[in-house]
């Protein structure tokens, strides 16, 4: 699955997290035709109208004929074609003032700051910087500074290059073990675009 489809997936579930948490959406739906002019531009795929019954049937039948490799494909493309476009009606919804999100403050900074020259430094009270550096570090990034030219006493606040390759390592491990979760799932029946419904912010009452 490639980052496009993380990205869309990321996006959706950001905006379904107060269904999920809540069973209720945070805002309404300007009228009741929204919902269903978004939703006619979601792919809707076959195996979505198949009973429990009638999808396993189908999962075994067309996965012992395409074989796992081919199988895995062809649900990932459906997936994939289903959260792309559900992303888009999304950010079109959020663009047409049809779905809010609570303002985010204007002050949350990252706690690390990277130069073009793959340097990177910790910043904030977090990692014990004392707040002048923080805000010396602030003021330098982004206007062209790199990382030679920093003050002697930013030094001592660089991340270790092998601390970053092990992050890095880190990450893509979880990467794995979450790709191979996933593809577990279809294989397994488990998991597929039968198993994702945009209905919590489509299929809202106006208010």
């Amino acid at each position: 699955m490639h980052k496009r489809t993380y990205l869309s997936i990321f996006t959706v579930l950001l905006a379904l997290l107060p269904c999920f948490a809540t069973g209720t959406p945070p805002h309404a739906l300007p009228n009741q035709n929204s919902g269903a002019q978004a939703e006619s531009r979601i792919p809707r795929f076959l195996i979505e109208d198949l009973s429990p019954t009638e999808w396993r049937a189908e999962h075994e039948r067309t996965r012992a004929s395409l074989g796992d490799e081919t199988y895995l494909a062809l649900r990932k493309s459906e997936i994939d074609q289903k959260m792309r476009s559900s992303n888009d009606v999304l950010n079109d919804m959020i663009k047409a003032g049809q779905w809010k999100f609570p303002p985010v403050g204007n002050d949350v900074k990252p706690d690390r700051i990277g130069f073009g020259d793959g340097r990177v430094f910790d910043v904030g009270i977090k990692h014990g910087v004392p707040d002048y550096i923080t805000d010396a570090m602030y003021a330098t990034y982004g206007v062209g500074a790199g990382a030679r030219s920093v003050p002697e006493e930013w030094l001592e606040f660089e991340v270790p290059i092998e601390k970053l390759k092990e992050e890095r390592e880190q990450r893509e491990k979880e990467r794995q073990e979450a790709l191979e979760m996933e593809n577990t799932k279809i294989l397994d029946g488990r998991y597929s675009v039968r198993d994702i419904d945009m209905g919590c912010f489509l299929n809202l009452e106006s208010s």
